[in-house]
């Protein structure tokens, strides 16, 4: 999983959607805060690069990306084109924004499943 610290990280995602929604998000970040980039303070955001990332613990806490989706204990889904992004809470003062291209979740229904009825019972008002 690629964790994203900087904007000089941002080079290294391969999936430009994504990296263009990170870019707008760390630019609007600095814009509202008027401050540098700072995950500690702003929030995370990581990129789901391969299968094996879903299993993986986040940030090298106890928990991965599959065992938040299927605990359903998800913040936020956004759908996009071709990606998902997903809202965790890491604790009361910190969240991770997951990236993850669809192309990774269709062999995944066991998390792809419970991304979909998300959105579909928490619609965005």
């Amino acid at each position: 999983m690629l964790i994203v610290h900087d904007k000089n990280c941002l080079g290294t995602i391969s999936n430009l959607a994504i990296r263009h929604r990170i870019a707008g998000e760390i630019e609007r970040l600095e814009q509202q805060f008027a401050e540098a980039y700072s995950p500690s303070l702003h929030g995370w955001f990581a990129v789901v690069e391969n299968e094996q990332d879903f299993y993986a613990p986040l940030l090298g806490l106890r928990f991965s990306c599959s065992d938040r989706i299927q605990d359903q204990l998800i913040e936020w889904v956004g759908k996009e084109q071709d990606h998902f992004e997903v809202l965790f809470t890491i604790n009361d003062n910190e969240a991770i924004m997951v990236y993850i291209p669809d192309s990774l979740l269709t062999s995944q229904p066991s998390l792809y499943q419970p991304l979909l009825h998300h959105i579909q019972t928490h619609p965005i008002t």
